[in-house]
């Protein structure tokens, strides 16, 4: 009971209505008149603006409260409601069929619940669901799981979903709606247990299990990193432009980690590599070709601040990289996905990130980046993100499939500023999950760039700004390579060491 099974079949049967699917609702428990109220709250707003739904509800949903027999109830709704259905569909399958395109499903009937209709006798539940069938549509019977003749409803039907609610038995827990795939007759599926979602604002979501998501992109190649587009962001954008000393290219459909102590504008850097337009060493070009090295569009995942943060970045980076040009010439975007912190769970997590990666290919327009900023925030702040070690080679796992530039932020904090070699690390706060974590990440990074402030390693005429170290990079041998961030600038410069910094540094 109050699991949503009723919700559950109109939020579906409101879903199917764009495809000129008619629901026949019969209910043996409430009136039509609150169904229909129901039915409305559960309609989201991405359907009502599509071209084909129609917002004449009274068109495709009629529903209907059928009286009770005092006896031989089964019997009765049998003969009154399911008999009579099936002389009506005949007739009319005698009709002119029109030319317009058939329904991808015609008719669904629910009947809600089915419990009312059995006697504690036995039902002859066999002849029952043989005429069903003979309808030729959907029909969703509705249930409660406790009756004893559950197990038998459960063999003669095709397919079979228990929804049951999770984490009601604590107060420290948020509960989870679960939708339970018991059985399916006639094809191929996974049996499991999946969270799903009921609101008026984004009617029935389901967020698959974290196996069958992984699953579902199994047959995608995994890409590795491109080796002729490349964003020379360290080269373009220096403020000494007369020297010409780094030649590291980060190469597109690359991940990078950006790992550092505090704040120390990671978010800046990575949005200005993420913006930053392609090049290629080949001459040969098109012109589409170079227009489309220009078009980036970056996905940005937040554990840590607002999508406004992010916005004001983006545009401050786009007049930087391109000073002369209109920022509409560029066509540069940027969307975000902001999680508050809480219970999410990381069925949701992932299945809202691939949603939007899946809803930008459809549009068109996918993305070509994507900035996972604030992984440490996952620690103190997600606790079922925390719980779950699979979450996270899961995700990196299914970023890669989409042909993605991946940026990730991660940040360690220092109780104080004195990190002196020889010292021990007392004074770093280490999170519970952090080092195996971040260990992960590192290793599955081809860029891995340290950002940290200067007065870590005693170099004092860079106050305020930050030391950008290059620590590993795909396909380059390494020279030492420093940069010196400023963040409020949204630039890098170049990094000339003093001899006593180079001595506390090594």
């Amino acid at each position: 009971p109050g699991s949503g099974k009723t919700t559950f079949a109109l939020a579906l049967c409101a879903a199917m209505s764009p495809f000129h699917t008619f629901t026949y609702y019969i209910s043996l428990e409430e009136n039509p008149k609150d169904l229909k109220n129901r039915l409305y709250s559960l309609i989201p707003g991405y359907l009502k603006k599509l071209s084909i739904y129609n917002d004449d509800v009274d068109s495709w949903f009629v529903p209907e409260k059928a009286p009770l027999a005092s006896s031989n109830r089964l019997e009765y709704f049998e003969a009154e409601y399911i008999d009579k259905i099936y002389e009506r569909l005949l007739k009319k399958s005698e009709q002119k069929v029109n030319s317009s395109l058939p329904a991808v499903c015609p008719l669904i009937i629910v009947i809600d619940s089915i419990r009312i209709l059995l006697n504690e006798e036995k039902s002859n539940l066999d002849r029952f669901i043989e005429k069903c069938k003979k309808l030729n549509a959907v029909i969703i019977l509705i249930s409660a799981n406790d009756e004893k003749s559950h197990q038998e409803i459960d063999y003669l039907v095709d397919l079979v979903v228990h929804l049951k609610h999770s984490g009601t038995n604590s107060q420290k827990e948020k509960p989870t709606r679960i939708l339970q795939l018991s059985k399916t007759r006639h094809q191929i599926s996974r049996p499991g247990s999946h969270v799903f979602h009921l609101s008026g604002e984004k009617g029935l979501r389901i967020s698959p299990q974290l196996p069958s998501q992984i699953d579902k992109k199994e047959k995608i190649s995994k890409p590795i990193a491109s080796s002729e587009y490349y964003i020379n962001f360290f080269n373009e954008y220096k403020i000494d432009k007369t020297t010409n000393r780094s030649n590291i290219k980060i190469w597109d459909k690359s991940q990078i980690l950006l790992h550092g102590y505090g704040s120390s504008g990671k978010a800046g850097l990575s949005l200005s590599i993420l913006l930053s337009p392609l090049k290629s060493d080949k001459n040969s070009l098109s012109d589409d070709n170079s227009l489309n090295l220009f078009r980036r569009k970056v996905l940005v995942i937040s554990l840590l601040y607002p999508e406004k943060y992010y916005k004001d970045l983006k545009s401050r980076i786009s007049k930087r990289i391109q000073p002369n040009t209109n920022e509409k010439d560029i066509k540069s975007k940027i969307d975000c996905l902001y999680f508050y912190s809480g219970y999410i769970t990381p069925e949701d997590f992932i299945s809202r990130i691939l949603r939007k990666l899946d809803a930008a290919i459809l549009e068109g327009e996918p993305f070509t980046g994507v900035l996972l900023d604030g992984l440490h925030n996952v620690s103190l702040q997600f606790y079922n993100l925390r719980e779950n070690d699979m979450i996270w080679p899961a995700l990196y796992s299914l970023l890669v499939k989409y042909h993605l530039t991946i940026v990730t932020t991660f940040t360690n904090f220092l109780i104080d500023n004195e990190n002196k070699r020889g010292s021990s690390d007392d004074n770093e706060i280490l999170l519970k999950g952090h080092k195996p974590l971040l260990h992960g990440i590192v290793q599955a990074s081809d860029y891995l760039f340290t950002v940290q402030p200067p007065e870590l390693i005693h170099e004092s005429k860079y106050t305020g700004k930050y030391i950008v170290n290059l620590k590993s990079a795909i396909r380059h041998k390494l020279k030492n390579e420093k940069f010196v961030w400023d963040r409020e600038t949204l630039q890098l410069h170049e990094y000339a060491i003093t001899t006593q910094a180079k001595i506390d540094f090594d």
